[in-house]
């Protein structure tokens, strides 16, 4: 690793997973200089900031494999995820099929997990990972939202107003 590097993990990489775990104003409060709160309220917006945007990449990446889809180690092409004896996907669920392979739709899954994996989930370095940003994360959402709106939701067509858009009860 070069010095500019190291000096981008130090200062950009982990202070941004270490504002996401500091997320919450309890944790917050422990952070102090000289007895002193040590943030204000942008530094707070800036931890939740950071925390939705990792949480947004982990919820991509975990339903990337519910619906059957991540990046092949060896072979760069969509696949199927090593199902372990506790793993869940859409196919257990009544209706529910795992998006096919191959299609352009796990290709553009594929990238997404991928870069979801590398950028955010597991620590990388040169990776040269694929772009999460909009345009990419919004069109591997409507691929997945589209998938589960015809497989296990389809006799739901309100089911994202039904089931997500809810206040926590």
């Amino acid at each position: 690793m070069t010095p500019t590097e190291e000096k981008q993990w130090l200062e950009e990489h982990i202070p941004h997973r270490i504002r996401v775990m500091l997320a919450s104003t309890a944790e917050l409060s422990a952070c102090r200089t000289n007895g002193e709160p040590s943030f204000n309220d942008d530094v707070v917006e800036r931890c939740w900031t950071d925390a939705v945007w990792e949480g947004r990449l982990s919820a991509l990446r975990w339903l990337c494999e519910f619906v059957g889809v991540q990046m092949g180690f060896k072979s760069g092409q969509a696949e199927r995820p090593k199902a372990w004896p506790t793993d869940t996907n859409v196919r257990h669920l009544s209706g529910g099929v795992l998006l096919p392979l191959p299609s352009p739709e796990a290709d553009l899954l594929a990238k997404a997990w991928k870069a979801c994996t590398q950028g955010s989930v597991h620590p990388t370095h040169n990776s040269n990972h694929p772009r999460i940003d909009d345009p990419e994360r919004t069109k591997a959402f409507e691929i997945i939202k589209n998938h589960l709106s015809t497989t296990v939701y389809s006799a739901e067509p309100d089911w994202i107003a039904k089931w997500v858009l809810q206040p926590s009860k």
